[in-house]
Parts: C-alpha cells; structure tokens; sequence
C-alpha cells in the first residue's frame, strides 16, 4: 500500500518510517487529506501488517470505523474479555490485561486449525462482515422487505440472506449437518434478485454482491472439515424486534453441536451499538467477548416483551423478581452475562436454532442452561441437538400446541379442540417443548440454584 505513494524501489525506507516512525509516515502520505480519518485507517493498516497474511481481511472490513472500548448505549457500557488456549504472546501488539481483547483481535483467526475456537473466530468475522448488509436493510424496513410467514412471525431479506450466506457460502460443505430456521428459495442470478419472494431493492445488491465477495475470500480460512459437528443457525434471533425498530435487541446465533450436545457458538448482536457479542467452547477452555455491562445492575427475571404466562407471572410474584423485558432468546442470554443479577426462565416455545449457540456460550462462560421440566426435577438435562425428522425431546401431554410448534397435524389437532401435544408428529422437529432454565455464572452454584429451584418448584405445583 507505501508503494503506492513511494515506489516499489523504496520499500526498505518505507518499512523503516512503518516502524520507526508511523506519525511521519502518515504526514507524508496524508498530504492535504483529512488526518483524523486517516489515522483511524492507518492504525487499522499498522496492526494489519505487523500480522501473518494469512489474518488480513478485505479491505471492505479494515476501513470500518472503531469506536472507543467504552462507548456508551443504554446506560449500559461495553465490556471485552479473552480468555483461550493461545499464550499471551500470541497477540504481540496487546498492551495490558484490562483490554483484553483490542478491537483488531476479534478479526484474528486465532486457534489450530481444527477446533472449535477456530471455527468460532471465523464466524465471528463472517458476522462482522454481513453487518453492514444487516444495517441497511434494518434501517430501510417496510413491506418490500419483510413480510409475515404461516405462522404469523416476521420474516425479513435479512433472515433470509444471513442465513443463505452461511450455509450456502461459508460453510458449504464443511460440516456433517446444517440445521437453520429460514430455509427458503433465494435467487441471485437474474435482474430481479430475491428471498423468498421479496426482491432484494436496488439500493442494498452492490452491498450484498461486496458481502458476497468476502465471505467467499473468508471461506478459503477454512481448510478443515468438521464432519462430527452439526451447526445450528438463527440468522436474525428476534425478527418481530427487527421490523419494530427494536434492532438492539436483535442477535445472529449461530451453534455447533457434537453427538446432540452444544459444544461451541457465538451470540452476536449486529444492531447494537457498538456492535457486540459473546463466544466460547467449554471443552477447550475458550471464551471470548465484546459485551455491554448494566450499570445499574437491577435484578430480575428475563421475559419476552409481549405477554408473558400465569406461569411466569405467579412465578415473579412469589419470588419478589421484577421484570425485565427483552426480546430474542439470543439477546436474553446475553444479558446473563452482562447483569449477574438477571435469570431467565420460559415456559413456553423457542426452538433449537435459538437456544443452541447460546447454551454453548452461557455454559463456556460458567454458566447453566437446561430444560425446565428437568430442572424442576433436579435434573440437568438440556435439549438434544441433532437433525431429525421427529423432536428428540417429545414427552406426551408435556406442552400445549402452538402456532408455533405445531405440525400441519397439530394445527389440524388444535381445530378439533386439543390443547395438549399427545404425539410426536403433532410437533415441529426443532421446537422446544420442555421449557427452559438459564442462569449466568454468579447463579450457578449450589445454593443459588437449590433457591430458583425451591421458587419454580412451589409455583409450579400451584399453577
């Protein structure tokens, strides 16, 4: 990029200014140009350099603009943490522990080939790179493009894309199974592009072909196969926030499962601002994160931001919680780790492509997630994480039927009158039949647990 300025002859003196001194270099580069907005550039350019080629990204994502550690949003403030199997001194260009992790180091592919914590780095950067594409349709939202599926929840190009983008561009090929919530007919051959429907509107394609481009180039830092895992995706955890200006609350989940358990996922919210996002596998004693913090740290119980249950407002009542609304179940588990004093507790339907990225998380960070009905009984089961054809976790009579986690036979079951789920294939194959129990590291201990469970166990017997 010197050589531009200087030619291919002065390579030597350019490397020289590069490290010896970078303000002089960028003088004598910037010449009448904006120096406040290139120095910005250029700082990104510096760390870019001074790595393995192998870690640069596209240009398209070294010239986003980096906000300070502690920028503010929601009274809340972000906090970064980095904890993984790589030394110290695998982030050469790292100053003290108190940032652990820079803004530059979310885009390094860091981990061996192979794990879990490689593949997670590399998803992380495929989220940083969609988000613009995200943005842009958030911000210009209407019946062009979103519309209302069968059973009455959003869908928008962006749950289309995202999703088409991993799946079909990213991960094609790398894993044994691909489970995620929007398969739908996309088109991107012809003059009119579309999901599903929806034609992608002239103003976003440029940006989409540029997403496009990137991902394909990320692609090739994927040089393993992963056979043994299964990956759970929600493109946009939280849509019916998305197209009611609630985008904050909104999150990308993306999970990996082995053998029906949760081994890794990343949580990441592309709206927030900043953007931010939890990650990690417990096996291999990996956790990373760009979070926000609650200043004030109410305590509470997490709930949807519509209507709740009897269930869970007995529940608030008999254990003096207050409630604190929040949409996505992504977003939700998020907020575990950025308020200690939060749990979330939901008796009611979500699915497997929600739930399974973040039970990895919340588990990698110390924390607990688990069935409801289990946890209710002392148990620890959590939902099992395969693709199938039936639900795994199907216990008779143990849900009401839904509009969302019904089958065409369970929809044709609640027109007869039926309320309760008595067979298998009266349920969608991913949904969440048993409820669900998720408490953040400072929760998940002993007493503190044997506290929720005395509070959901009295209110259960009631209600």
């Amino acid at each position: 990029a010197c050589s531009c300025y200087y030619g291919q002859q002065s390579d030597g003196v350019i490397m020289k200014l590069l490290f010896r001194s970078p303000t002089l270099l960028l003088s004598k580069i910037s010449g009448k140009h904006n120096k406040t907005r290139l120095t910005s550039s250029f700082s990104v350019f510096f760390f870019q350099i001074a790595r393995p080629s192998s870690c640069l990204l596209p240009a398209s994502v070294h010239s986003r603009s980096f906000r300070e550690p502690y920028a503010r949003s929601d009274h809340r403030r972000v906090r970064k943490s980095f904890v993984g199997s790589l030394p110290f001194s695998s982030f050469p260009h790292r100053r003290s522990n108190r940032c652990a992790m820079t803004r530059d180091d979310e885009y390094d592919s860091c981990g061996p080939p192979g794990s879990i914590q490689h593949l997670l780095s590399i998803s992380l950067r495929a989220c940083y790179i969609m988000t613009p594409f995200v943005q842009s349709i958030y911000k210009t939202i209407d019946r062009h493009t979103a519309k209302e599926k069968a059973d009455k929840s959003a869908f928008t190009i962006a749950d289309g894309m995202v999703q088409h983008l991993l799946t079909n561009i990213l991960y094609e090929g790398m894993f044994g199974d691909i489970v995620g919530e929007e398969d739908v007919d996309i088109c991107l051959n012809d003059d009119n592009p579309n999901v599903d429907g929806l034609v992608i509107p002239v103003q976003h394609r440029e940006l989409l072909s540029e997403t496009l481009r990137n991902l394909s180039v990320l692609k090739d830092q994927l040089t393993t196969k992963y056979p043994e895992l299964t990956v759970f995706i929600d493109p946009i955890d939280g849509t019916k926030e998305f197209v009611s200006g609630k985008g904050e609350q909104c999150s990308i989940c993306i999970g990996f499962s082995s053998a029906g358990s949760p081994v890794g996922g990343l949580v990441f919210r592309p709206l927030s601002s900043p953007v931010t996002y939890a990650m990690g596998c417990k096996r291999e004693n990996f956790i990373a994160s760009h979070k926000l913090q609650d200043e004030d740290g109410t305590p509470g119980l997490l709930t949807s931001n519509g209507s709740i249950s009897p269930f869970l407002t007995a529940l608030m009542d008999r254990a003096q919680y207050n409630r604190i609304p929040a949409g996505g179940a992504g977003n939700k588990m998020l907020r575990l780790l950025e308020n200690d004093n939060l749990i979330y507790i939901l008796d009611r339907g979500v699915s497997r492509w929600d739930t399974c990225a973040a039970s990895a998380v919340i588990e990698a960070h110390g924390g607990y997630v688990g069935k409801l009905s289990s946890f209710i009984n002392r148990k620890t089961d959590d939902y099992t994480y395969m693709n199938t054809a039936s639900n795994a976790d199907f216990e008779q009579g143990g849900a009401k039927l839904t509009p969302y986690n019904s089958s065409d036979k369970g929809n044709e079951a609640m027109k007869c009158g039926h309320t309760m789920a008595m067979a298998v294939d009266e349920v969608k194959p991913y949904a969440n039949l048993c409820g669900l129990v998720a408490i953040g590291p400072k929760w998940n201990n002993d007493a503190s647990k044997t506290k929720v469970l005395d509070i959901v166990q009295k209110n259960s017997k009631d209600n």
